[in-house]
């Protein structure tokens, strides 16, 4: 069993789980990751045009998990596109700068 886990349609879900939580609370997060898609649809990387949705499904969305960590969900289109962790290591970065009190990144793990 590989990482993800690829479901029979060849999709997968992976959750990007945070330290901390932002003061800012998941809605403003969740509006942040969707204009950050929108300004980072495409992305000129490897000598060619790198295209979110080639990567995923939908726009992330921002929850809470049961523990209570703030984490991103990534909702994968093809596993065989390897591309998608540059995406999320480019998200992390990207939103950590913005909200410095998510802290550090936790882990990447298969969405339950």
């Amino acid at each position: 069993m590989g990482f993800p886990t690829i479901r029979d349609d060849g999709t997968f879900e992976v959750l990007l789980r945070f330290k901390g939580t932002s003061r800012a609370g998941t809605e403003t997060l969740q509006a942040w990751v969707s204009d950050w898609v929108g300004t980072n649809s495409e992305w000129p990387a490897f000598g060619k045009i790198q295209q979110f949705s080639r990567c995923f499904r939908s726009t992330p969305t921002v929850q809470l998990s049961s523990s209570g960590e703030l984490c991103i969900r990534l909702y994968g289109a093809s596993p065989y596109n390897n591309f998608w962790k540059d995406w999320y290591v480019r998200l992390v970065s990207d939103a950590l700068r913005q909200f410095p009190d998510l802290d550090d990144l936790l882990d990447v793990r298969d969405a339950d």
